[in-house]
């Protein structure tokens, strides 16, 4: 007896739905390894790949920060340390959840096994996040660079935690 052409229907989109899962976490976490440059104070390109380093954030490009009421480039500073860090030999990223609008996606990187992102926070040019669960990784760091009164820290700098400023000017944060 011959199956139903319904039932054949049936199993074919079983075995199909059935792939889509075991293909899903490829893409929602996977890894990416090789020469990087800072593409933003956070964020970094590893072969055309932009990533966000996940659970810290730094000042944006264009947001204010204040040394003793004189401007300061605090983003900038952000962006060359990054940019050295990262130029120190082959950063690997561990990637998390499906690309932002904009292409992007968030990773925890390390570089000669240190982790990138700490090292903005260890410098203070970056703060622990408190909107990613991965901020708690950078939290003890984070209180010995404000002890330490390291960048944006340090005393008489004024700045706007960077989530914040980016609320004020309509910016979407990465998630």
């Amino acid at each position: 007896m011959k199956p139903h052409p319904s039932k054949l229907f049936l199993a074919a989109l079983a075995a199909v739905l059935l792939a889509v899962p075991a293909a899903a976490p490829a893409l929602a976490d996977d890894s990416v390894s090789g020469t990087a440059s800072a593409a933003g104070p956070d964020i970094i390109k590893i072969n055309g790949q932009s990533i966000v380093l996940l659970g810290i954030d730094a000042p944006e490009a264009n947001q204010p920060c204040h040394d003793n009421g004189k401007d300061w480039g605090c983003a900038d500073t952000a962006f060359a340390v990054l940019d050295q860090t990262v130029k120190q030999g082959t950063v690997t990223c561990q990637l998390s959840g499906a690309p932002d609008p904009f292409g992007k996606r968030g990773g925890l990187c390390t570089v000669n096994g240190k982790d990138v992102g700490d090292e903005l926070i260890k410098q203070g040019l970056a703060v622990a996040y408190p909107h990613d669960p991965e901020s708690k990784n950078y939290l003890a760091d984070q209180k010995v660079a404000k002890a330490a009164k390291l960048g944006l820290w340090a005393d008489g700098v004024s700045f706007d935690m960077p989530w914040v400023w980016r609320g004020m000017h309509n910016h979407t944060p990465f998630k």
